[in-house]
Order: C-alpha cells, then sequence, then structure tokens
C-alpha cells in the first residue's frame, strides 16, 4: 500500500466515523420518542382496564336471587326484581317446586296461598328428545326441557291467582308474571331452553 491508498483509507475511516455520529445523534431523539409513546400506551391501557373493571363490576350483580332443586342441579336464576318478593314451596316427592307471589300467599282469607306463578316439576324419569318435547310444549302452559336424567315441565297458573278485588294483586301478579321469561334456568350450570 502507497501513502496515498493509505491517505484515502484514513479519510475513509475518518469520513465512516462522521457519518456513524451524525446517524447516532439523528436516532437519539428517536429513543426517547419511542419510551414516551410505549409509556403513554401503557397508562392508556391501565385507566381502560380501570373503566372497563368499574364498569363490569356495576353490571354483574353481586349476589343473584336463585332457586335450587336439591339432587337434581337445576338452578332457576330469577330477575333482580323479584328479592324478597317471591315464596318457594319445594314438592319432595316430584323433586320440583312452586312459586308464588310472596305478599298474596302469605295474606289472610280466602286468596290466602293464591299467587302461584309457575310450578317446576320432574314429568318423566327419562330425557326426551327435542322433537319429543316440542310436540308436547304447543299448549302456552307448559314448557318441557330435559336432562341427561330426566324430563321437566315448567307449569304456568292458568286461572286467576289474587283476589280480584284488589287491584294492588292483580299489578304485581301480571307485573312478576311477564318477568317469568328473564328466569335462566341452569342443569349443572348450563343454560336449558
Amino acid at each position: 500500500m502507497n501513502e496515498r491508498q493509505f491517505a484515502d483509507r484514513i479519510g475513509n475511516i475518518d469520513g465512516q466515523l462522521v457519518e456513524e455520529a451524525r446517524y447516532r445523534r439523528r436516532n437519539r431523539g428517536g429513543g426517547l420518542r419511542r419510551f414516551l409513546a410505549a409509556a403513554a400506551v401503557l397508562a392508556l391501557m391501565a385507566v381502560s382496564f380501570t373503566v372497563g373493571a368499574l364498569a363490569f363490576s356495576r353490571e354483574v350483580p353481586i349476589e343473584q336471587e336463585t332457586i335450587e332443586l336439591p339432587g337434581v342441579g337445576l338452578k332457576l336464576v330469577l330477575p333482580d326484581s323479584w328479592k324478597g318478593r317471591y315464596r318457594v314451596v319445594m314438592d319432595e316427592d316430584t323433586l320440583g317446586c312452586d312459586v308464588y307471589v310472596k305478599s298474596i300467599y302469605e295474606q289472610e282469607g280466602e286468596w290466602a296461598e293464591a299467587g302461584l306463578l309457575f310450578g317446576v316439576y320432574k314429568e318423566y324419569d327419562y330425557p326426551l328428545s327435542q322433537k319429543e318435547i316440542d310436540e308436547l310444549t304447543h299448549a302456552s302452559n307448559w314448557h318441557f326441557f330435559s336432562t341427561p336424567d330426566a324430563t321437566y315441565v315448567i307449569s304456568y297458573a292458568g286461572d286467576v291467582q289474587w283476589d280480584p278485588s284488589d287491584p294492588e294483586q292483580e299489578q304485581v301478579f301480571r307485573q312478576m308474571r311477564a318477568e317469568i321469561d328473564q328466569i335462566r334456568f341452569l342443569v349443572d350450570g348450563i343454560p336449558v331452553h
């Protein structure tokens, strides 16, 4: 290598060092920007998680009203508005229950123990197919569903279940009767229709 070639190489090395220094200075601010952007994203994620958790905690009731049929694995999850307004009478023979409007059921006199909203009973000791259930459920006061071991019927009251001279009883009964569709039926935690 002669002197000229050596000088050119040193010049190139010098040029490369200058370019690297310029590149590092240009990109030094980019690292700070990236760090600030990542911090902002993390802060937004934390805030949105907190807001979401607060909203979720308001939507899901802590304690829901339920009726459980022992030995069946059937749970009825009732509307929140029913709290303190219903009465359950268990029937050990049919592994079922009757559900009443509490204020009507517990009154004195001629209409005592009225207020039946519906009953849930074991109808067959074996499960029915969906086709068989569809054939049975065409009547408006019955609804059937099967568990792995049996078939149950939900029987709705078909006659007057309140004192006709008391419009308040009628209003309470009709309101709760209209909310029966909001009840969720769960067998071993799985919804049934």
